[in-house]
């Protein structure tokens, strides 16, 4: 049988939990593995979230977290029943969501997991459990344990989660796989583009191109990166910083920022394509991450990446063609005079960028989910 694919969400939106239902569906529909699951709504259930937070408000001062709860969850999976997902049929999911469908699963059900970070790791390292009481926390963590426990696999985008899943749900290692997400293109509009591997070197006329992806410009370390382009200009590497996703108010004001704003991926997909071909280097010091996305579609468009070994951000490696990871919050003198050396030798950077290039296909996501799906049909 074919599995479904479940989010938070329409698996067939591109604005669904960072493009990546979309484009496992884009990948996967191809070779008849994966098809779209259920669409869910969240914002048909507005009216119940108002009365939870105020019972929770009162009831233990914290009105947060709604989406966890039971109640939440089963409204939202009467949703998929409404659109035919019933009991009583024999059906395989892959979810995106621990707590979706909600457990426990029909004996006719194979529910599987593909996820870049547990709650525990969401509530305690992104910290958005601070508006969620305790006995909530651990009646999510109870249910997710159950959760994976009951399922056919628990595959992970990164060593990180793997181990949450491991040491804090106490779900066997031979229970849980590690699968690296892909990079979000539309591969056929990639195809018909022609990337430039060559950038010049640096020069006041032509700076360096820091490159940075994210809406989150705080957390993703977008401070760290401007002080980066600040530190190489001073010591006589022209350099700025390339900004995609965040708000202009997000920003501080200076010359060394180049604000690019939100691209579109569905409408402006060659245009982002192209700006991130034209960074020297991708960029991504997050103070916490699951992942990173970003990493992998700077890979896969040969654009090597400075970051550092925080959360998942490591399991985006898979070579020294890729750039660098530094060990975690390094200082802004260490990468600059990584950068330093690596300039002082272009051809070396070159190199750097053309091995990329060779490996380049291996962060497509058909290759993801060709993975995916030797696990889940074994």
């Amino acid at each position: 049988m074919t599995y479904q694919l479940v989010c938070c969400g329409n698996p067939n939106e591109i604005s669904t939990w960072s493009n990546i239902p979309y484009y496992i569906l884009h990948a996967a529909s191809k070779k008849g593995l994966l098809v779209a699951g259920p669409s869910l709504d969240p914002s048909r259930l507005l009216f119940r979230r108002l009365l939870w937070n105020i019972s929770r408000l009162f009831l233990t001062g914290k009105p947060g977290g709604f989406q966890y709860s039971k109640s939440s969850v089963n409204s939202l999976w009467s949703q998929a029943i409404s659109q035919g997902f019933s009991p009583s049929q024999n059906l395989q999911f892959l979810s995106h969501f621990p707590l979706l469908p909600p457990y426990p699963y029909p004996d006719n059900w194979k529910v599987s997991f593909y996820i870049d970070a547990t709650n525990k790791q969401l509530f305690e390292i992104y910290q958005t459990g601070h508006r969620l009481s305790h006995s909530l926390k651990q009646d999510v963590f109870a249910r997710e344990r159950n959760a994976y426990l009951s399922a056919g696999a628990v595959i992970t985008m990164s060593k990180w989660a793997a181990q949450s899943v491991i040491n804090d749900y106490q779900i066997p290692s031979d229970r849980v796989h590690i699968v690296p997400a892909g990079a979000n293109f539309n591969c056929s509009v990639l195809n018909r583009l022609d990337i430039n591997l060559t950038l010049p070197a640096p020069t006041h006329a032509l700076p360096l191109k820091l490159g940075f992806l994210g809406k989150d410009w705080q957390r993703k370390g977008g401070p760290f990166v401007l002080q980066l382009a600040s530190y190489l200009n001073s010591i006589g590497i022209p350099a700025i910083v390339r900004v995609v996703g965040p708000s202009l108010s997000d920003l501080p004001k200076s010359p060394l920022i180049q604000y690019v704003g939100f691209i579109d991926k569905h409408t402006e997909h060659s245009k982002f394509i192209r700006e991130i071909s034209s960074w020297h280097f991708g960029t991504l010091f997050s103070l916490f991450e699951a992942y990173g996305i970003s990493n992998v579609e700077c890979f896969r468009l040969a654009v090597p990446v400075l970051t550092h070994d925080v959360g998942g951000i490591s399991s985006t490696f898979t070579g020294d063609e890729c750039g660098k990871l530094f060990s975690a919050y390094p200082s802004v003198e260490t990468v600059g005079n990584y950068i330093s050396h690596l300039m002082s030798d272009y051809d070396s950077y070159l190199l750097m960028r053309s091995r990329l290039a060779i490996n380049s296909l291996n962060f497509e996501w058909q290759n993801s989910v060709a993975r995916i799906c030797d696990i889940l049909y074994s």
